[in-house]
């Protein structure tokens, strides 16, 4: 099973709101809908799908890192040259017992303290034009403003103003100032106008590090936005039997403006296949953890469930 993408989504839900009240919403109006709702369901549990694992290598006498554009929520950092795990620590005491920035590095990290947001625009006011060799998948820009290295901006997006849509960055050539784009931006031409961002969470480690490391992180990712017709919701194998939940929500709440009853009962299909889908993705977790402890020559000293605290779902 593909599952459903954007446009099935919305083609679905006009279908559950009926023909007659349909015709009251633009494609675009429940393309934005549909988005909205894919948002809420991602944010509702920490869902199986959301986790995944990133690493960086430290500086030396460097204190301070950007994380991955899609991190969310961590949950492990630890440092795999030992290894051993990094801890967090409040401001408070981070800043205690943090050294001078100056300082050229003491010892490998114990502990971090993160920044939840540190946001970036370029230009940091207004927009830049894009210029010749502008097409729907690559920008050119003009500004003096942007970096001369390579790569400096990958994975920061990009926000065509005129066509109101953006794309993230996969590819920055510094000497041309050439963003290439994940995605195609319809329509785009040059003299379109721009800018580029970044919404990125920061950490900040103690001892500062005395010597290039690989720190390991694991947590929640944010998902990438259904933007484009093709675009699919990126819950995995395991989650494209539910992608309809998404249609469901979205029709009930519209429908919810002028037909209250036929909207409660196309919510209440809409919960129904929500428990459906995090009971399954829930019983999946807790199965593949049960194997991985069956498989440790330890395990014959574990329960052969997992402990009532497990469940990620409470």
């Amino acid at each position: 099973m593909a599952g459903l993408n954007l446009r099935d989504l919305t083609t679905r839900a006009f279908k559950l709101m009926g023909l007659a009240y349909a015709e009251s919403f633009s494609a675009a109006e429940m393309d934005e809908e549909v988005q909205l709702t894919y948002e809420e369901i991602n944010n509702l549990f920490p869902w199986t799908f959301l986790e995944k694992a990133w690493t960086f290598d430290t500086v030396v006498s460097q204190q301070d890192y950007y994380l991955a554009y899609d991190v969310k929520t961590l949950q492990t950092v630890r440092q795999k040259t030992s290894p051993q795990e990094i801890f967090p620590v409040e401001v408070g005491t981070f800043d205690l017992f943090s050294p001078d920035p100056t300082d050229s590095g003491t010892a490998t990290p114990t502990n971090y303290l993160l920044h939840e947001i540190d946001r970036t625009r370029l230009p940091a006011t207004g927009t830049d034009t894009a210029a010749a060799g502008t097409d729907t998948n690559t920008v050119v820009g003009t500004s003096a403003s942007f970096s001369a290295t390579n790569d400096t901006y990958n994975g920061w997006e990009l926000v065509n103003t005129v066509r109101k849509d953006r794309a993230r960055i996969s590819d920055y050539v510094g000497a041309a100032k050439t963003f290439e784009l994940e995605s195609v931006i319809t329509g785009q031409v040059p003299t379109d106008t721009f800018y580029i961002w970044r919404n990125l969470k920061k950490i900040s480690l103690y001892p500062i590090p005395n010597a290039a490391i690989t720190i390991y992180v694991r947590g929640l990712r944010h998902m990438p936005d259904l933007v484009n017709d093709y675009d699919y919701p990126d819950w995995g194998p395991d989650g494209e039997a539910y992608h309809e939940v998404i249609a469901l929500f979205a029709a009930s709440r519209l429908k919810d403006l002028n037909d209250p009853p036929k909207a409660a009962y196309i919510a209440q299909k809409a919960n129904q296949k929500l428990q459906m889908m995090r009971t399954s993705l829930e019983r999946k977790q807790q199965d593949l953890v049960e194997g991985l402890l069956s498989m440790n020559a330890l395990s014959a000293t574990l329960p052969s469930r997992l402990p009532a605290w497990y469940p990620r779902f409470m």
